[in-house]
């Protein structure tokens, strides 16, 4: 499952790179809910509309640790990212949760932090 994981966490990150809005849709679970670095919070249709806005012009995990408990998975790595948001560059280096589930898709995620 960690290889399944890691093939997950390359697939959302080559989507985010790209805007892929429609990978997105599939990768993300129908409730999934994201959780800002300010505490604000995205829902699934928000997180992929805010592409509008936002765009990636770098993007690398590192230090993924994958913790599986029957058909889930809790992924704690490091992102680092450069990135544009309203035209303003921001470059980042933070550390990332992910609650992944195996229901009812084979690999969706349900929440990011």
């Amino acid at each position: 499952m960690t290889a399944d994981i890691r093939e997950l966490q390359q697939a959302f990150d080559d989507a985010e790179l790209h805007a892929d809005t429609e990978r997105l849709n599939a990768l993300l679970a129908d409730d999934f809910m994201s959780i800002g670095e300010r505490g604000y919070l995205l829902d699934k249709r928000q997180w992929i509309d805010r592409h509008a806005d936002f765009a990636y012009l770098s993007l690398t995990t590192t230090e993924l640790d994958a913790r599986h408990y029957d058909r889930a998975a809790i992924v704690r790595r490091v992102q680092r990212s450069r990135a544009t948001w309203r035209g303003e560059v921001m470059t980042l280096t933070v550390r990332r949760l992910n609650a992944s589930s195996a229901n009812p898709e084979p690999t969706q995620r349900c929440a990011r932090e």
